[in-house]
């Protein structure tokens, strides 16, 4: 496991929790300079490209990591060869992915940067739609603020994503998300040709 930790530290804030990407690592990687306190990266490389996986922590309330996201991305535009997993506590809630039964949440969440960086990049949900993986200690409800996005491009490597009750860390509110990316080479089937 190798961890990943911001790249910067804004001494004015100081309520945030670390964002933390833990990886195991099963090909070269190298951590992306990522100029946020609220967004971690990492660059594998593949054979076909590279994977860059983002660790997002959204504040309550804000936009903050997204706007973080945006920017980054502005300035460093992926690959064509580039796939993209953007994976965190994004803190918003939209129909897209929320329970059927919490659509009310929705109403005060402004998602509207969230669902514009998910369109300019042609992100798609890698965990499913309305798995809770958030609980409120004031309300005991549960809610879908961690989410897993990746580009059409490698959703089917994706071998699983999902949430881990048996994971959950002591005190957590929330819920480990494990995901599994198939990054192995689909060999070519050969055929034995003739032997003169």
């Amino acid at each position: 496991m190798v961890p990943s930790i911001p790249s910067t530290i804004d001494q004015n804030i100081t309520a945030l929790p670390d964002p933390c990407l833990y990886s195991y690592i099963a090909n070269d990687f190298e951590q992306i300079q990522v100029t946020s306190d609220t967004v971690t990266a990492l660059s594998f490389r593949i054979p076909r490209g590279s994977i860059d996986i983002y660790n997002i922590y959204n504040p309550p309330d804000s936009n903050m990591a997204l706007q973080d996201l945006k920017s980054w991305l502005d300035e460093h535009p992926p690959l064509e060869t580039t796939c993209l997993v953007w994976a965190g506590d994004f803190n918003k809630h939209d129909p897209l992915w929320t329970d059927t039964g919490h659509y009310e949440r929705c109403r005060g969440s402004n998602t509207e940067l969230l669902l514009q960086l998910i369109a300019d990049h042609s992100m798609v949900l890698a965990l499913p739609a309305g798995i809770p993986t958030y609980e409120s200690d004031a309300h005991r409800t549960w809610s879908m603020l961690d989410l897993v996005f990746c580009t059409t491009t490698i959703l089917s490597c994706i071998h699983s994503c999902d949430i881990s009750h048996n994971d959950r860390l002591p005190m957590s509110d929330h819920l480990p998300v494990h995901t599994t990316i198939n990054t192995s080479i689909i060999r070519a089937h050969r055929t034995s040709g003739q032997n003169f």
